[in-house]
């Protein structure tokens, strides 16, 4: 029987009870079990390694990938090759799915386009802190000068098709992160994919301490070389109508921005700017 999506969740030493919620989400959807399966892909576990949370679904048809580490993108990568599904399901392992989240994007899904829905973010407790409301975009034109300072479409809620790994490439394993912006951008640029929004929200974003891009400071600068990659990759310049190139004034902007933002979160948690600020801060990066 043909399976329509494949759910694949990379772990790395990843909390128990974290790894489980994941799982048990997925097992949990209002979508056909028959429909799709779920793959758990260990990238070498060595301090907490998943066995244990995995014999807790053994007759729940939930498989384990095991691989010598790598790294994220390499461990995403590796789900790619193993799914059988139709559809590739990205879901991080201290992440979860709201249970009509495969049903929601799959009523947009096609061969041509990535599907994205809304997401929550939630703590280190599971307890709710808001609703992200994703874009949509009225040109593709407007989705690339979004992308292009901003991120959209959180690998959690996005349902991309197999196929286009073939055409775009698979995600970046030289990255240390950010391996879903580089190849969300090289979808759009480079390949001309849609990437589609579905209203509803499908997806959990867990927010703690132990996240890589919590820990690390370094994502203006991935950002702008993955531009300046962009940049060379292609020499039809009408790709970047309207899009500037990547500058040294536009990376140490970026820097001092997220900078300040990292501070302002040590001292008083998350908040998300406000949408003005945000348009702001946008509008003086691109400058």
């Amino acid at each position: 029987m043909s399976l329509d999506i494949s759910v694949i969740i990379p772990t790395y030493n990843q909390k128990p009870e974290y790894l489980t919620e994941a799982i048990q989400s997925a097992l949990q959807q209002t979508y056909s079990r028959k429909k799709y399966e779920i793959l758990v892909v260990d990238d070498g576990s060595t301090r907490i390694p998943p066995d244990f949370v995995l014999s807790k679904f053994k007759n729940d048809d939930v498989n384990l990938v095991k691989k010598a580490h790598g790294g994220i993108a390499h461990t995403l990568n590796a789900g790619v090759k193993n799914a059988r599904g139709k559809y590739f399901k990205w879901l991080s392992s201290d992440d979860a799915l709201c249970e009509e989240g495969l049903e929601i994007l799959s009523s947009k899904a096609r061969e041509d386009l990535v599907v994205y829905g809304d997401w929550v973010r939630m703590d280190q407790n599971s307890n709710i802190l808001n609703v992200e409301k994703e874009p949509t975009f009225p040109s593709t034109m407007e989705m690339k000068k979004y992308i292009w300072h901003d991120f959209f479409a959180n690998g959690s809620a996005t349902l991309i098709p197999k196929s286009a790994f073939a055409k775009v490439g698979m995600f970046d394993d030289t990255l240390p992160y950010y391996e879903d912006l580089d190849w969300w951008m090289r979808a759009i640029f480079l390949h001309n994919y849609t990437f589609v929004h579905v209203d509803g929200i499908v997806a959990k974003y867990r927010v703690h301490l132990g996240q890589l891009t919590t820990r690390n400071g370094k994502r203006p600068l991935i950002r702008w070389l993955i531009q300046r990659r962009l940049y060379s990759a292609t020499t039809d310049s009408q790709i970047f109508d309207s899009i500037p190139k990547p500058s040294i004034t536009s990376l140490a902007r970026r820097t001092f921005f997220h900078d300040t933002a990292r501070l302002f979160r040590n001292l008083y948690g998350y908040k998300p700017l406000p949408p003005g600020l945000k348009k702001l801060k946008n509008r003086l990066v691109s400058q």
